[in-house]
């Protein structure tokens, strides 16, 4: 993802979105087209902390790979299943793909999201 488009998706996307509890933490993998000044800015007036992983760390420390990923892929999994058996021979349309995503992640446990952040230590 170059820098311009990360920094419209932080500004359009990522900052409306944000709760009113602050400071908040965004976790990233740390590339290096992803954040400049102009990002680290807006995060900073927004209360948006911006936690940088080291390098070749995902498998240590990225709480999606520690925790989320494997309960979330059991969950699209059955979903996906679901709707091959109910849609015999019809090829995913992208609307239909995004609706089960949606629901897979729904059932994703709040539990389990935290919990990879335990794992990585970034939370307690």
């Amino acid at each position: 993802m170059e820098t311009e488009i990360f920094f419209n998706y932080m500004l359009n996307h990522v900052i409306p979105s944000l709760g009113t509890e602050r400071p908040q933490l965004m976790v990233y993998d740390g590339h290096v087209t992803h954040v400049d000044e102009r990002v680290v800015a807006l995060a900073a007036e927004n209360g948006l902390i911006i936690l940088k992983l080291p390098a070749h760390t995902s498998h240590l420390l990225q709480p999606l790979d520690l925790a989320v990923f494997k309960s979330f892929k059991s969950i699209w999994d059955v979903q996906l299943v679901t709707w091959q058996r109910e849609n015999i021979g019809i090829k995913v349309r992208k609307q239909a793909f995004a609706r089960k995503f949606a629901e897979a992640w729904h059932k994703t446990k709040p539990e389990v999201i935290r919990n990879g952040f335990k794992k990585g230590g970034i939370y307690s």
